[in-house]
Protein backbone atom coordinates (compact mmCIF):
# COMPACT_ATOMS: atom_id res chain seq x y z
CA UNK A 1 0.00 0.00 0.00
CA UNK A 2 0.84 3.72 -1.09
CA UNK A 3 2.16 5.82 1.73
CA UNK A 4 -0.79 7.92 0.52
CA UNK A 5 -3.18 4.90 1.34
CA UNK A 6 -2.14 4.30 4.69
CA UNK A 7 -2.51 7.67 5.52
CA UNK A 8 -6.10 8.23 4.30
CA UNK A 9 -6.87 5.30 5.98
CA UNK A 10 -5.57 5.93 9.98
CA UNK A 11 -7.41 9.20 9.41
CA UNK A 12 -10.59 7.58 9.08
CA UNK A 13 -9.73 5.57 11.95
CA UNK A 14 -8.72 8.61 14.07
CA UNK A 15 -11.93 10.78 12.91
CA UNK A 16 -14.32 7.85 13.58
CA UNK A 17 -13.53 7.65 17.48
CA UNK A 18 -16.03 9.72 19.62
CA UNK A 19 -15.39 13.18 20.83
CA UNK A 20 -11.96 12.88 19.41
CA UNK A 21 -11.75 16.27 18.67
CA UNK A 22 -10.32 17.50 15.10
CA UNK A 23 -8.31 15.60 12.58
CA UNK A 24 -5.27 16.18 10.19
CA UNK A 25 -3.73 14.18 8.26
CA UNK A 26 -0.54 15.89 8.56
CA UNK A 27 1.08 18.13 10.78
CA UNK A 28 -0.59 21.47 10.90
CA UNK A 29 2.17 24.53 12.01
CA UNK A 30 1.21 28.00 12.19
CA UNK A 31 3.60 31.17 13.82
CA UNK A 32 0.17 32.72 14.28
CA UNK A 33 -1.90 31.96 18.01
CA UNK A 34 -5.35 32.55 16.22
CA UNK A 35 -4.38 30.24 13.55
CA UNK A 36 -3.06 27.63 15.75
CA UNK A 37 -6.02 27.92 17.59
CA UNK A 38 -8.86 27.64 14.47
CA UNK A 39 -6.20 24.36 13.75
CA UNK A 40 -6.92 22.65 17.15
CA UNK A 41 -9.46 24.34 19.05
CA UNK A 42 -13.15 22.44 19.11
CA UNK A 43 -16.11 22.28 21.56
CA UNK A 44 -16.72 18.74 23.19
CA UNK A 45 -19.60 18.75 25.52
CA UNK A 46 -20.15 22.31 25.62
CA UNK A 47 -16.40 23.02 27.04
CA UNK A 48 -14.10 24.72 24.34
CA UNK A 49 -10.28 23.77 24.10
CA UNK A 50 -7.86 22.49 22.18
CA UNK A 51 -8.23 18.52 21.21
CA UNK A 52 -6.69 17.47 17.79
CA UNK A 53 -4.42 14.73 16.28
CA UNK A 54 -2.12 15.01 13.73
CA UNK A 55 -0.91 11.77 11.20
CA UNK A 56 2.53 12.32 9.75
CA UNK A 57 4.63 10.15 7.53
CA UNK A 58 7.93 9.60 9.12
CA UNK A 59 9.58 7.50 6.58
CA UNK A 60 9.72 3.66 5.56
CA UNK A 61 12.15 0.51 5.29
CA UNK A 62 12.15 -1.34 2.18
CA UNK A 63 13.27 -5.23 2.14
CA UNK A 64 13.80 -7.77 -0.08
CA UNK A 65 12.16 -10.96 0.55
CA UNK A 66 12.82 -14.53 -0.24
CA UNK A 67 10.99 -14.62 -3.48
CA UNK A 68 12.48 -11.48 -4.75
CA UNK A 69 9.34 -9.27 -3.71
CA UNK A 70 9.77 -6.23 -2.37
CA UNK A 71 8.03 -5.06 1.11
CA UNK A 72 8.16 -1.16 1.99
CA UNK A 73 7.00 -0.90 6.11
CA UNK A 74 5.75 2.60 6.58
CA UNK A 75 5.89 4.44 9.61
CA UNK A 76 3.75 6.87 11.12
CA UNK A 77 3.61 8.98 13.93
CA UNK A 78 -0.42 9.80 15.18
CA UNK A 79 0.11 12.95 17.54
CA UNK A 80 -2.70 14.18 19.96
CA UNK A 81 -3.00 17.59 21.43
CA UNK A 82 -5.28 18.51 24.48
CA UNK A 83 -6.39 21.62 26.76
CA UNK A 84 -5.31 20.96 30.36
CA UNK A 85 -8.59 21.27 31.94
CA UNK A 86 -9.14 20.57 35.78
CA UNK A 87 -12.37 20.76 36.00
CA UNK A 88 -13.07 17.64 33.12
CA UNK A 89 -9.98 15.66 34.52
CA UNK A 90 -8.22 16.11 30.88
CA UNK A 91 -5.29 14.04 31.98
CA UNK A 92 -7.67 10.94 32.60
CA UNK A 93 -10.18 12.16 29.17
CA UNK A 94 -6.76 12.25 27.08
CA UNK A 95 -5.03 9.32 28.44
CA UNK A 96 -8.45 7.19 27.41
CA UNK A 97 -8.46 8.95 24.08
CA UNK A 98 -5.11 7.99 23.54
CA UNK A 99 -5.14 4.82 24.71
CA UNK A 100 -8.76 4.39 22.49
CA UNK A 101 -6.90 5.75 19.26
CA UNK A 102 -4.20 2.96 19.72
CA UNK A 103 -7.10 -0.18 20.34
CA UNK A 104 -8.68 1.04 17.37
CA UNK A 105 -5.38 1.08 14.97
CA UNK A 106 -4.40 -2.51 16.84
CA UNK A 107 -8.04 -3.64 15.64
CA UNK A 108 -7.36 -1.95 12.23
CA UNK A 109 -7.29 -4.56 9.47
CA UNK A 110 -7.58 -2.24 6.94
CA UNK A 111 -3.76 -1.09 7.53
CA UNK A 112 -2.06 -4.51 7.36
CA UNK A 113 -0.75 -5.81 3.86
CA UNK A 114 -2.48 -8.96 3.78
CA UNK A 115 -0.31 -11.96 4.31
CA UNK A 116 2.38 -9.23 5.84
CA UNK A 117 0.91 -8.71 9.69
CA UNK A 118 2.46 -5.26 11.38
CA UNK A 119 4.57 -6.64 14.08
CA UNK A 120 4.96 -3.09 15.73
CA UNK A 121 1.87 -1.92 17.40
CA UNK A 122 0.44 1.20 18.67
CA UNK A 123 3.03 2.97 21.27
CA UNK A 124 1.86 5.85 23.52
CA UNK A 125 4.84 8.40 24.22
CA UNK A 126 4.59 11.46 26.42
Amino acid sequence: MSQETIRGLLYTIVKDITDIGKVYDYHRYSNELSAFLNFYQTTIGGQQQIRAWTIAHEGFESEETNTCRIVRRHRFKVRGYMSLIDSIASEKVFATLAETVASALDDATSIRASGYPDTNQPALTS
